[in-house]
């Protein structure tokens, strides 16, 4: 960033990133249920503090902007052996983010630190939440030879982020949100050809994305 040029000079005198905090605590639970069962479970929380520090080049003014993003998981998978051929794997997740952004001005001139609508992110706040459900099935009809998989999820998602009246953009709403529900699937085989190491594999399957906070 410092060596970006516009108009034939710098771009920024001034571009840092503030020192990152990051700490992450994560639990997992094994419950061994046999030879036809497994369980896991998994408790995750993990929080980010992350500043940007810039000034334009023969500017006195230096914005500092500052990010604080706070996420939790709970993820649960269980594999199930029907008998030696079929098998089963599935679960749930369900994930929850909230970003804060906050920007400040100093005034170099004088020392004065004022408020700036200037933030990364929606200045009142974001937050978006997943909750998903999943299975996947693997009938190996022939082991080795011949395989057979297919499988389906279902997420559902909402995002909500929120504008003051001191926003950069000086948009003429407060809230922008979205709400979706998405099931996609995959089926897919794999054949074994007749020569060590060769196979045929082919899949079929669908996908989604969803905008997240930076879209909004």
């Amino acid at each position: 960033r410092m060596t970006d040029v516009s108009g034939g000079a710098l771009r920024f005198s001034t571009w840092d990133y503030a020192p990152q905090n990051r700490d992450f605590f994560s639990y997992t639970l094994l419950i061994p249920g046999g030879s036809k069962w497994n369980h896991r479970i998994i408790l995750s929380t993990q929080n980010t503090k992350v500043g940007r520090v810039t000034r334009r080049f023969r500017n006195s003014n230096e914005l500092t902007q500052l990010d604080r993003v706070n996420m939790t998981a709970l993820n649960y998978d269980f594999r199930y052996n029907l008998n030696k051929a079929i098998q089963f794997q599935g679960g749930f997740e369900w994930v929850y983010n909230k970003v804060n952004s906050q920007a400040t001005i100093l005034y170099i001139s004088t020392g004065a630190v004022a408020p700036s609508g200037n933030t990364r992110y929606a200045d009142g706040g974001a937050r978006n939440s997943s909750g998903a459900a999943f299975v996947n099935g693997i009938w190996e009809i022939k082991p080795g030879d011949f395989i057979v998989e297919g499988g389906g999820r279902l997420t559902a998602y909402s995002l909500e982020a929120r504008f003051t009246e001191n926003n950069l953009l000086k948009l003429p709403y407060s809230k922008a949100e979205v709400q979706s529900l998405a099931p996609v699937y995959n089926v897919g085989f794999t054949k074994k050809m007749g020569v060590d190491g060769l196979y045929l594999k082919t899949r079929l399957s669908s996908g989604f994305r969803n905008p997240n906070v930076d879209d909004m």
